[in-house]
C-alpha cells in the first residue's frame, strides 16, 4: 500500500540531508544516519553487513574523490519504511572533472535510521575518470 504525498516529501527530505551529510566525505556525519544492523548490497555484490563495515566500505570509495552529489529525480515511498529512488549521482574528482551516473535504489527506513541500502547503478564511467586522472 502506497503511503501520502506527505509521506514522500517527509522521505525526500531524510534522503537529501543524508546525501547532504555524505557529501561532506565526512564518514561520521553520514554514518549517523545508519541502524547498528545495518546492510549494504552494491548491485550484485556480495552484502556488507553492520554500521562499522558498511561505514568503512563508503569511505573506502568516497576518499578517492572530492565529493559526491546526488540529485533525487523521482521519490516513491511504499509501506513498512521501503523507499524506491531514482537520483543522478554527481561524482567530483580532485583534478576538478565531474561524471554524473543515474542510478535507482531500495532504501528501507526505520525511524530515523537506514537499515537496508539497495543500489543499482553502473560507475563504469567514474572509475574510469578515476583511472585517468590518477595516470
Amino acid at each position: 500500500m502506497a503511503t501520502t504525498a506527505q509521506d514522500r516529501e517527509r522521505v525526500a527530505h531524510f534522503l537529501e540531508n543524508y546525501y547532504d551529510a555524505m557529501e561532506t566525505n565526512d564518514p561520521a556525519r553520514y554514518s549517523a544516519y545508519y541502524a547498528e544492523d545495518i546492510t549494504l548490497t552494491f548491485g550484485n555484490e556480495a552484502p556488507i553487513h553492520g554500521r562499522q563495515a558498511v561505514t568503512e566500505a563508503f569511505d573506502g570509495v568516497l576518499s578517492r574523490f572530492r565529493s559526491l552529489q546526488h540529485e533525487l529525480v523521482n521519490v516513491w515511498s511504499e509501506a513498512a519504511g521501503v523507499v524506491i529512488f531514482e537520483s543522478i549521482g554527481t561524482w567530483n574528482l580532485h583534478g576538478g572533472e565531474s561524471v554524473s551516473v543515474p542510478a535507482c535504489s531500495v532504501f528501507t527506513i526505520r525511524g530515523d535510521r537506514l537499515t537496508d541500502l539497495r543500489i543499482y547503478v553502473d560507475n563504469g564511467p567514474v572509475f574510469a575518470a578515476l583511472e585517468q586522472e590518477t595516470r
